[in-house]
């Protein structure tokens, strides 16, 4: 495009020249025919600078026509540059875009990688949590396991003692000298813990005797056989009851402690789904902890049968362990009401000093505006019936103009106020005594001056 300027430029310059030579002509053909060979010198050399300019324009308009012929070459090029520039442009926005996204990607990924954090410590927390309580079953177990060994023991040994004074008893009848008599009486007591003798046939004076013997020791083994099964069958009973007794005993106080642990204020205030009240749920809790208490004193008369020695100290135990735990609770919710009321005290005691402070400065803000309002008008009341009447006396007015107050003096600060106020007060005094006005105006200045000079003496 620059070169078809140029062109135009250079074309418009040759014909204007090329005009000016023709009128340089004319003027100088019309002249003298003296200057005929200086007009034919300047003839040639314009027209030799037109043909250099002709030349000049055909080589110009050939380069045109190259440059023109490249620009339409160079044109589909143009278009794939537009082309390729919309597509950088969109490639652009779409980059921005997943930039974007990428960034939203991020910030879900960091609040995920927290959520994951809080997850984890809480999964961890209550692994922890299981693994105490399962060691905590685990003792528990262990204990009651333990203690039903111990009892197991202690049953079998005070079985075997008594086996033991049983076996004593039966080797001592047993070593007691045969009876006299053939058969025995309905009157004498058959020994039924006696055991089978060991040599049936002791003494051999007489066969009668020994036929007798051998009768009535046979009649005492077949009756000893019997008490020895009766008594392993009653021993058995004995033991089984022992232990059923002993279970029952543990699930009740099991049961109970259960219970006791499920008296917490705020575990009842969940299973209420009201809201939380301290000094309520902790007497509705200390009142189950009574009742607890008392159906496990009850509970436990009826586990324990009365015969059975061996489970009266670990009834007892278990009885004073749920008994402190109860006794633990009660104290510990009187605790928890007596800090829920301290605190309530407190907040009403500092709701209620606020309360007195705010209402105090209320007070000194009422006072000090009625202050401000009483001085106001008191100032008001003072200073316009000397201005109404100065507008009416305007002859006066304007001889003691030196002496009135301005209203910028009025207007001044509070620190210099007294003195203000007393100036003009006695040039008040000072006008009224040189206009000589009525007695009427003058004591009613008098009056006012007075009060003014003691309400600014007394603030």
């Amino acid at each position: 495009m620059n070169i078809v300027n140029v062109y135009v430029i250079w074309n418009k310059r040759c014909k204007y020249r090329i005009q000016q030579s023709r009128s340089f002509i004319k003027t100088r053909t019309s002249g003298t025919g003296s200057g005929k060979e200086p007009n034919r010198s300047t003839l040639d050399a314009t027209a030799a600078d037109l043909e250099i300019a002709n030349n000049r324009c055909t080589q110009l308009s050939n380069e045109l026509r190259k440059k023109e012929l490249e620009i339409e070459k160079l044109q589909p090029f143009q278009i794939e540059s537009r082309e390729a520039h919309a597509r950088e442009e969109m490639l652009r926005a779409k980059l921005d875009d997943m930039q974007q996204e990428v960034n939203t990607l991020r910030k879900n990924d960091k609040a995920l990688q927290s959520r994951m954090r809080a997850m984890k410590d809480k999964h961890a927390s209550l692994t922890r949590a299981y693994e105490t309580l399962q060691a905590s079953v685990e003792t528990r177990n262990a204990k009651s396991s333990r203690l039903l060994n111990q009892a197991t023991t202690v049953s079998h040994n005070k079985l075997n003692e008594r086996k033991m004074s049983w076996n004593d008893l039966s080797t001592l009848s047993s070593e007691l000298p045969p009876p006299h008599q053939l058969m025995p009486s309905f009157s004498t007591p058959v020994s039924t813990m006696a055991s089978v003798p060991e040599e049936e046939s002791s003494s051999t004076d007489d066969s009668e005797e020994d036929n007798a013997s051998s009768i009535q020791h046979h009649h005492h083994y077949h009756y000893i056989l019997e008490t020895k099964t009766m008594n392993q069958e009653l021993n058995h009973t004995s033991s089984l009851s022992f232990e059923k007794h002993l279970m029952d005993l543990h699930d009740a106080a099991k049961d109970k402690f259960e219970r006791l642990k499920g008296t917490e204020a705020l575990e009842l205030s969940r299973q209420a789904k009201s809201v939380f009240d301290m000094p309520q749920m902790g007497k509705f809790s200390n009142a189950m902890i009574e009742h607890i208490l008392v159906d496990m004193d009850r509970q436990f008369a009826t586990t324990v049968p009365p015969g059975c020695n061996t489970l009266l100290p670990t009834s007892e135990l278990y009885q004073a362990l749920l008994k402190e735990i109860g006794e633990l609770r009660t104290n510990l919710n009187d605790l928890k009401i007596d800090y829920v009321k301290r605190l309530k005290e407190k907040y009403m005691l500092q709701r209620q000093q606020q309360e007195a402070k705010c209402l105090q400065q209320e007070q000194k803000r009422q006072q000090q505006q009625q202050s401000s309002s009483i001085l106001s008008g008191i100032l008001a009341s003072i200073f316009q019936r000397p201005i109404e009447n100065s507008r009416d006396q305007p002859k006066r007015s304007l001889s003691t103009s030196s002496s009135t107050p301005s209203r910028k003096q009025l207007h001044q600060p509070q620190r210099r106020f007294h003195s203000r106020s007393t100036s003009t007060v006695s040039g008040h005094h000072r006008r009224i005594s040189n206009t000589r006005t009525s007695p009427e105006l003058d004591l009613d200045m008098k009056v006012r001056g007075s009060l003014s000079t003691s309400l600014f003496v007394g603030w």
